[in-house]
């Protein structure tokens, strides 16, 4: 009944673990493998009309293990295991079709503000934005 609307979603549990490792006493036998969280997903909800098109996604990803950038060490001076935080992400977007070559699109990343690394150390960016023109030469659609 809702044709222009469009909704997915996922979500991925999954349980990781070092079971052996070469060395006859590693410390990280029984812990996560590095940078797979327990708990992630995604979803997205949109709204295409023949002009237009309005788009919401976000993501969430759990606490992972990693290591630390500069020294490349897996445990902390205290002997834990080193984790990098989870966090959540969500964008809004859109386009609307000017005339038949021209459309005007806009998208906002980050649109929460949220300060997160997806890898230990490399920090994401915060709210931006991009918008701008595009222009389809050639093809029937």
């Amino acid at each position: 009944p809702l044709r222009p609307l469009r909704l997915m979603a996922s979500y991925t549990f999954l349980r990781s673990r070092l079971e052996e490792a070469a060395g006859s006493s590693s410390l990280e036998v029984g812990l996560p493998l590095l940078r797979r969280p327990r708990h992630s997903g995604s979803f997205e909800v949109g709204w295409t009309e023949e002009r237009f098109d309005l788009g919401v996604d976000g993501s969430i990803v759990g606490k992972r293990r990693d290591f630390d950038p500069v020294t490349f060490a897996r445990f902390a001076s205290s002997g834990e295991a080193i984790f990098n935080d989870g966090y959540a992400k969500l964008n809004a977007g859109g386009s609307y079709r000017v005339k038949r070559p021209l459309t005007v699109f806009a998208r906002i990343e980050n649109l929460l503000n949220q300060d997160y690394e997806e890898v230990l150390g490399f920090p994401a960016y915060r709210l931006n934005f991009t918008v701008g023109l595009r222009v389809r030469l050639g093809g029937d659609n």
